[in-house]
């Protein structure tokens, strides 16, 4: 991938231009620049910039490399969870589905059905009954 097409930013393309500008287009025989309230030589210029480009590169290319991860990473979820659900029927099949072992594998035993509380289910009406008159 060539340097120009490796920035993400602005500045940073700025700063690649900046150095190909010194060393290709500067008047034969200058040696040195003032820039600001400072003065380089074209060499120590030339440095203080690649300094500053090589920071916006190194974001470039992690940004590549974490997007190529991301991308990898979401390739394998589908199978990752088809393989997960296949493991869970496995050990279910195995240790039983409220078994407590199962948490040890990161899976959710069954829990018990709740029992209802003596007396709470008689105090509602069937649906078919009538209503008294």
């Amino acid at each position: 991938m060539s340097q120009r097409n490796r920035h993400n930013t602005r500045l940073g393309a700025r700063l690649t231009a900046a150095r190909d500008g010194l060393a290709s287009h500067l008047p034969k025989g200058l040696k040195s620049l003032k820039v600001g309230d400072k003065v380089y030589t074209i060499d120590e210029l030339d440095q203080t910039l690649a300094g500053f480009e090589g920071k916006f590169l190194a974001a470039a290319d992690a940004h590549s490399e974490l997007t190529k991860l991301v991308n990898d990473r979401d390739a394998v979820a589908p199978p990752s969870r088809e393989l997960l659900a296949d493991f869970k029927a496995a050990m279910v099949h195995l240790l039983g589905r409220k078994n407590p072992l199962l948490l040890k594998f990161g899976l959710k035993p069954e829990r018990e059905a709740r029992r209802s509380r003596p007396g709470k289910g008689q105090e509602a009406p069937a649906p078919d009954a009538k209503p008294a008159s």
